[in-house]
């Protein structure tokens, strides 16, 4: 009896491939199965498995090319790269996320303290729209500008209506913009043309005429009675009349005049955004004494003595030398800091180590020199170091801000930034009359 051998078949790598698929669509792993489901991509895992089953299916005489062997498994390589990135990104824009919030309520909690610490304050507010008068009537419209500039009142479309010179005089006689660049100015309702605008609401800015570019601001002067909350933040209230901390432009403490009414004080000023926690700090300020960082007096007849002198104050140490220079940086004259000059007049106190000096406006040969500004230098005896600060002491009245929102320290009409600070002082309550 003849015995028939069958031959044995080698698989199709595909066909087993197929039902490998089939196989791994239909496992009863629910964990597994539930996340194919939501991803609808196979992970690094199925990807080993898949190519093992390749390995083990492959045909012996026709095996796999060693070029796509190494191109699978750099394609193994880089999907576990970039699964890892995946999930490290992933992390970190949740970082992100969290430190965003939290940055978010921080600077939200500032400026709701800025706000309230604001109640009672005299304050400067930005003007950007205005109402048509009513006919024989008259909007009138508080200004702060560069010589020369215009206010520009446009519709809604930004079309302008009415160009008001914010240079010369009014009626009667007197500048329109005072010595600070403040001013005021009135809009009858007419346009350019002579004839009514229509009634609604316009918006109003200063301009240079030739650029067209922002050279001061209408503004609003008021006092502010309470604060309110929204989802947008605080709002200041004046009255009727309600701001945001964006604004502000001029922030100052009320002053009272002689027959007991309140007074706002006028400062050159530009736009202002609050910035948390500085502009808090600086409106602890108002009210108080300060030394500025100053080298610079004026040399020329003094009002005061009439006089051909220039004056400073400094801080120094005995010994130390005070050298006086041009505008070109020349060293013109200098003295010793000591307690007398050589005639006699006190130069500083040692207790304090403060001092003042005056100069007569005479170079070391005893030439007068020209007026204008001169500046003051305190250096060690061997006039390489600096051993002193030349300052000017003064009241702080209010804040102003500048175009990036940062707050600025004002004492009369000179702006002062905080890095011009040297040291200050609460300036002491004032004794009632008995």
């Amino acid at each position: 009896m003849s015995t028939t051998t069958a031959a044995t078949k080698t698989p199709d790598p595909s066909l087993d491939l197929d039902q490998y698929m089939q196989n791994l669509s239909s496992k009863k792993d629910s964990t597994a199965s539930t996340t194919k489901a939501k991803s609808g991509t196979l992970g690094k895992d199925d990807f080993m498995t898949l190519l093992v089953t390749q390995l083990r299916y492959q045909d012996p005489l026709n095996p796999q090319d060693n070029s796509q062997m190494a191109s699978q498994m750099a394609q193994f390589s880089s999907l576990e790269s970039m699964q890892n990135v995946q999930k490290a990104v992933e992390a970190l824009g949740t970082t992100f996320t969290n430190m965003g919030d939290k940055q978010a309520e921080s600077a939200s909690a500032v400026t709701s303290s800025s706000a309230t610490s604001m109640i009672g304050k005299s304050v400067r507010f930005k003007q950007e729209n205005v109402s048509r008068p009513d006919i024989g009537g008259a909007a009138k419209l508080s200004v702060h500008a560069d010589s020369g500039s215009v206010l520009l009142i446009s519709d809604a479309d930004g079309n302008p209506v009415r160009t008001i010179q914010l240079g010369g005089t009014n009626d009667d006689g007197t500048d329109i913009l005072n010595s600070l660049g403040d001013g005021t100015v009135s809009w009858d309702g007419k346009d350019d043309t002579g004839k009514y605008a229509k009634s609604g609401s316009y918006t109003i800015a200063v301009k240079d005429p030739a650029t067209l570019d922002d050279t001061g601001y209408a503004f609003q002067d008021s006092t502010i009675n309470s604060v309110t909350f929204d989802g947008q933040g605080p709002m200041l209230q004046t009255g009727t009349q309600s701001f945001r901390m964006k604004d502000l432009v001029e922030v100052h403490a009320a002053k009272t005049s002689v027959d007991g009414t309140t007074t706002t004080p006028t400062t050159s000023t530009t736009t202002a955004t609050d910035t948390g926690a500085s502009t808090a700090a600086a409106l602890a300020m108002i009210g108080q004494t300060a030394r500025f960082r100053d080298a610079s007096a004026e040399l020329g007849n003094s009002k005061e003595t009439s006089a051909y002198e220039a004056k400073w104050t400094f801080s120094a140490q005995e010994g130390a030398i005070g050298q006086i220079l041009d505008s070109d940086g020349n060293i013109v004259h200098y003295f010793s800091v000591a307690d007398k000059d050589s005639d006699g007049n006190k130069i500083m106190d040692k207790n304090t180590a403060t001092g003042a000096y005056t100069w007569n406006g005479r170079d070391s040969e005893d030439n007068k020199l020209p007026a204008g500004t001169y500046f003051l230098r305190i250096v060690d005896a061997t006039g390489q170091k600096t051993a002193g600060t030349t300052f000017l002491e003064r009241k702080i009245d209010s804040l102003a801000f500048d175009t990036s929102g940062n707050p600025k320290l004002v004492t009369g009409s000179i702006v002062w930034s905080f890095s011009d600070l040297f040291t200050i002082t609460k300036t002491p309550a004032a004794t009632p009359n008995s």
